[in-house]
């Protein structure tokens, strides 16, 4: 059976990808659902950079196997503009984003109120394997990197990560099976 843990951030970053990209503002409104919203510093024809959230805090055990992770994305655009998602990843450096881009790029944000969005599922590892010690990293986090033209209003961020544990017992005996390779 899978066990399963919600966390939100408590750290984020701006961090800039090419040399005209919009930086993000307030990202500690991310931490939690409230109505306060991070948001970019202009509007342009221009990406945003990478808003990176982490820090999340998690405390999977040591010894469990990583199952899938869910992002969820409470999100709208601003009236009256055409608000599209470049890149939503994990990372593990807290910089560098790995494994599958789940972004919706062909998908505008709502601009009547907001939304949660939601990326990837209990069996997804995004395109990457996980350990809990990479999972509990303070470096482990999201990257969200808008497309231009965007005026993005991001309200909370928060991981959910499925993990299962196997504890032996008296009714559950080991079976361990070799298998022979012949060369």
């Amino acid at each position: 059976m899978a066990d399963s843990v919600t966390k939100s951030p408590s750290l984020w970053a701006s961090l800039q990808v090419d040399q005209n990209d919009i930086p993000w503002l307030n990202g500690h409104y991310t931490y939690a659902s409230d109505n306060n919203r991070a948001s970019l510093q202009q509007m342009t024809t221009h990406y945003s950079q990478r808003l990176v959230v982490k820090k999340f805090e998690f405390n999977i055990p040591v010894d469990a196997v990583i199952l899938g992770v869910v992002v969820e994305i409470e999100r709208c655009g601003l009236s009256g503009t055409h608000t599209k998602e470049s890149e939503v990843y994990l990372t593990k450096d807290g910089e560098s984003p790995v494994g599958t881009n789940k972004a919706q790029t062909d998908v505008e944000w709502p601009t009547e109120g907001d939304e949660i969005a939601s990326y990837g599922s209990s069996t997804d590892l995004w395109g990457t394997n996980w350990t809990p010690e990479e999972i509990n990293s303070e470096q482990f986090g999201v990257i969200l990197r808008m497309g231009q033209d965007s005026r993005p209003l991001v309200d909370h961020i928060q991981v959910t990560v499925y993990y299962t544990t196997w504890e032996p017992s008296e009714n559950q005996p080991l079976n361990l099976t070799a298998q022979v390779v012949a060369v």
